[in-house]
């Protein structure tokens, strides 16, 4: 099972370095994908597992998912500050070094990579360094950042992502 961004990056470097052909490997990927989809779903449980087998149902009602429906909101700012965040301090630091970046920590290695100067400084307040935490839970899951082991679980955006956030700001 998987616990924390470090076992889905590591269980995806399995993937990635294993002697197994590559439509194996892209089976084991999405089969990762799903079980991703399934512990970060805000939707029923019960309907994203049968979605997966092809078949549909309505909410059960007894999952956690429909006990207590987690707060949604459109992340997309949040998204394009954090990618923005991961690309502009070169992709070679983890996640709770970003959520410092963005919430305008006061962490020593900020300024001396000079990342106090960078324009993603500090836009993160709106948020806590734990829902900072969840949207990168989520990134991860959806793809969009990817966690890499070898270089100390520093985050890394996908290269379509990270091009458009750094040619969207002027």
């Amino acid at each position: 099972m998987l616990y924390g961004h470090d076992d889905i990056a590591l269980r995806s470097r399995f993937i990635d370095e294993s002697d197994a052909p590559e439509q194996r490997k892209r089976m084991e990927r999405q089969k990762l994908d799903a079980l991703l989809g399934l512990a970060e779903t805000a939707r029923c449980r019960r309907q994203v597992l049968l979605s997966y087998f092809g078949d549909h149902s309505e909410p059960c009602g007894n999952c956690d998912t429909c006990a207590e429906p987690p707060k949604l909101f459109d992340g997309t700012v949040a998204a394009l500050k954090a990618l923005s965040c991961i690309y502009r301090t070169g992709e070679r630091f983890g996640q709770a070094y970003i959520v410092e970046v963005l919430l305008g920590g006061s962490d020593p290695r900020i300024a001396q990579f000079g990342h106090d100067q960078i324009s993603t400084f500090g836009i993160g307040k709106e948020f806590d360094a734990r829902t900072w935490r969840a949207i990168l839970r989520q990134m991860i899951a959806l793809r969009l950042v990817n966690v890499d082991l070898a270089a100390t679980a520093a985050c890394r955006s996908r290269r379509p992502a990270a091009s458009s956030c750094a040619t969207s700001r002027s």
